[in-house]
């Protein structure tokens, strides 16, 4: 990622939480306030997102949900990229939850595929990690 020198000035407290959180996460300020700086902008163009720091990391969910976008994202992409099938499958979820994922999804389909990646690990992975599983096939209908 090509970076750009920018000199702006800031409240000193808002200069001192940013400086305590890059310490707590041990990152450098620049990188701090980089990720706050793309989150807040990722926010604005995209109500009704937010962020959550889970096991996997810094991850977008549909805010008053707990799902994350990834994980809706999937369950459309394994209906065929079926609208309807996909909100009858999340049924406790109202179609404009699926349009805001989907409207993230446009602007960073490659990140939310890499974590669809991370998230759902293939049968030898599953059977090497857990020698004891046992797998089945399944006939489509």
């Amino acid at each position: 990622m090509a970076t750009h020198h920018l000199t702006i000035r800031i409240d000193a407290g808002l200069a001192r939480q940013v400086k305590d959180l890059a310490g707590q996460q041990r990152r450098s300020t620049s990188y701090m306030i980089n990720t706050l700086l793309d989150e807040a902008l990722r926010l604005k163009r995209h109500p009704g997102i937010g962020f959550f720091d889970g096991a996997g990391g810094r991850r977008a969910i549909l805010a008053g949900t707990g799902l994350s976008v990834y994980e809706v994202i999937q369950i459309w992409k394994a209906y065929g990229k079926d609208r309807g099938a996909a909100l009858r499958h999340l049924a406790h979820l109202a179609p404009a939850h699926l349009d805001t994922a989907l409207t993230y999804y446009a602007a960073f389909a490659e990140e939310v595929d890499r974590q669809i990646a991370e998230n759902t690990p293939s049968a030898a992975r599953l059977t090497n990690r857990y020698p004891f599983i046992r797998t089945a096939a399944v006939k489509a209908r």
